[in-house]
């Protein structure tokens, strides 16, 4: 599978251009991605120019039933190309997994939106972890209590409690970090002041992962349907066989005969119970331990093979409009 990217760019002489570049992994799992198209495009730049545009330098290239996302700016007008390009591939019966993960929006350009929007379904636990640490803070007895029980349980202090800016949203990471560290202290401290009535329940740490968990097991679920993988390597299914005896008495035959179950466990539940990596390596490389683990974990290798190869900015398509001092002939 390909999964595209592309970007728009007038030049000084009023001369637009779209580039449209390729990403996939290749057989040996290597990330590969070329330019595959650098057109002038014809003003205006609507919905149609854009779409025939892309569409027919797939079907030059000859990919045009490849594609699985794409990823573009928030442009008005590339929305509406995509949806030219959803329904051109639907048409034919090319538009992969109902085209649930065909349009891919740039984070480079809504990165903040991002964050924001993520730290909003989980407001009301970051409300209450913000006004904790400002109780916290506000008395020098209360910090050195908090103090006392982080040693008591064992709970490292060389981390301290910090607020956060909101308009800064890295500055909400390191608050967050620094409380998850403190989890058990906050827990702890909450026993021992009636005042202290905010901190988060154990569930709120927990229900955020179970979403997480359902979504991935949901588009795990349409990768075993797409690739129609054994049912002994999806399911919780039982392999059940006879073993018997050539013994003349029936009697002695059923005696002999028993069914034994093999229990295969759910692929995507062996995954998640293995531990996680300790990674030490700066040169770990992601794709290459995917690669190791084809065999192990089939439906899930494919899935990181799709998954991983969708570029999540226009970068490579907007650098192409960027000489920076190259020369051109």
């Amino acid at each position: 599978m390909v999964s595209l990217t592309s970007d728009c760019w007038t030049s000084n002489q009023t001369i637009s251009y779209m580039c449209l570049t390729a990403h996939f992994i290749d057989c040996d799992w290597k990330l590969q991605k070329c330019i595959i198209g650098f057109n002038e495009l014809a003003p205006p730049h609507s919905r149609e120019v854009i779409s025939d545009g892309i569409i027919e330098c797939l079907i030059k290239w000859g990919i045009q039933d490849k594609i699985s996302t794409i990823t573009l700016d928030n442009a008005s007008n590339n929305d509406r190309a995509t949806n030219i390009l959803m329904s051109n591939f639907k048409g034919k019966g090319k538009l992969h997994f109902d085209g649930l993960f065909f349009h891919i929006r740039c984070c480079a350009h809504i990165l903040n939106l991002v964050v924001q929007d993520g730290l909003g379904t989980i407001e009301s636990s970051l409300v209450k972890i913000r006004e904790d640490v400002k109780y916290l803070r506000k008395s020098s007895g209360r910090l050195l209590k908090f103090g006392e029980i982080a040693i008591t349980i064992g709970t490292s202090t060389n981390r301290s409690s910090c607020t956060d800016v909101k308009t800064r949203w890295n500055s909400t990471h390191h608050m967050l970090e620094s409380a998850i560290h403190h989890k058990k202290v906050f827990l702890g401290y909450a026993l021992r002041d009636s005042n202290f009535v905010r901190s988060p329940t154990v569930d709120e740490c927990t229900i955020m992962v179970q979403g997480v968990k359902s979504k991935l097991k949901s588009l795990f679920d349409k990768y075993c349907n797409a690739y129609k993988t054994s049912e002994t390597a999806m399911n919780s299914s039982k392999i059940s066989y006879n073993e018997s005896t050539s013994h003349t008495n029936d009697f002695f035959a059923c005696l002999n005969s028993r069914t034994i179950s093999i229990e295969r466990k759910y692929e995507l539940d062996e995954y998640l119970d293995e531990p996680n990596l300790k990674l030490m390596d700066p040169k770990f490389d992601v794709l290459k331990r995917w690669n190791q683990h084809c065999s192990k974990f089939p439906v899930l290798s494919k899935m990181a093979k799709e998954i991983f190869g969708i570029p999540i900015t226009t970068v490579a398509s907007e650098s192409a409009f960027s000489a920076g001092g190259a020369y051109i002939g």
